[in-house]
């Protein structure tokens, strides 16, 4: 279920940017090089099965466009970006430094919801529709499960420097949930911190499908105060020829038909708990007459 799912979404992905150069384009034809994150390695980018797929997509969703697609590392992409004069690449969070090296998108393209705090559908938190970590800890005296060497951000690492004996630390995701999950069913924590994609991947590919059923019906998910969504932006070379495909972009992106296939395609990529929450970011965006 994970990994199709992480299938799927990469798919989508290109699918839709494909869509969105395809509808763009009245006149000459344009090439966009889209370099797509693949593995933590430097590797061949002009082979492989995976390639030969989407090249072959490409071919049939925008005769109009030729889009190369390229497979490169984390690390590659912005290298590429810098020294190149006409690629593109996905789900690009905004840094000043990346702002430097290139031309982002008017809107983003890909929306991350944030890390939520999950509880006991019978616990007093369940039913709120916030809460302020801060004042659950300091003033509550809850007791969080988190993951070991994540990024939780400045305040947050301030509050677990503060409380440390609130805090119950789980060495990696994969091994720590399960762990979690347990601790929260015998009321030895009160919550813990995950994305809720990344918690039901893990209960999906962990556990049978009943028994992952009864897990997550266990389970509430509760948003926390501050904890804002990531954004995923198309960014491309700084040049003529990146913002020439910026621009295709940003008018696609405008357009309600193409607005309404990417809420479709983050619908079905999280789970059904960030319905209400995507459908309002999309609203925020794009604005209330498009997304009802």
């Amino acid at each position: 279920m994970a990994d199709a799912r992480r299938n799927m979404r990469d798919i989508v992905i290109l699918v839709t940017s494909l869509m969105l150069l395809s509808g763009a384009v009245v006149a000459e034809p344009a090439k966009i090089n889209f370099l797509t994150v693949c593995c933590d390695f430097e590797g061949d980018s002009s082979t492989g099965p995976e390639i030969t797929k989407i090249d072959r997509r490409i071919a049939a969703l925008s005769p109009e466009v030729e889009v190369l697609s390229e497979y490169v590392s984390r690390a590659r992409v912005w290298q590429e970006l810098e020294k190149r004069q006409n690629v593109c690449t996905t789900r690009a969070r905004k840094t000043d430094e990346r702002q430097r090296i290139g031309i982002y998108s008017a809107f983003p393209h890909s929306i991350f919801p944030p890390l939520r705090l999950h509880v006991d559908q019978g616990s007093e938190f369940s039913k709120a529709f916030e809460i302020d970590l801060d004042q659950l800890v300091a003033v509550q005296g809850a007791r969080i499960g988190v993951v070991n060497r994540r990024d939780y951000g400045g305040a947050l690492s301030r509050l677990m420097d503060t409380y440390p004996d609130q805090f119950f630390v789980v060495s990696t995701v994969n091994q720590g949930i399960d762990v979690l999950i347990n601790m929260i069913r015998a009321g030895r924590i009160d919550a813990f911190l995950e994305g809720t994609i990344t918690l039901e991947d893990y209960i999906d590919r962990a556990y049978e499908i009943a028994a992952a059923e009864e897990i997550k019906s266990s389970l509430a998910h509760v948003a926390i105060a501050g904890f804002e969504a990531n954004m995923g932006y198309y960014v491309c070379s700084r040049s003529a020829e990146g913002e020439r495909a910026i621009e295709m972009l940003n008018d696609a992106l405008r357009s309600r038909p193409v607005q309404e296939a990417l809420l479709d395609a983050h619908l079905a990529w999280f789970p059904e708990a960030e319905t209400g929450f995507l459908k309002q970011t999309f609203k925020n965006i794009f604005g209330e007459t498009n997304h009802q």
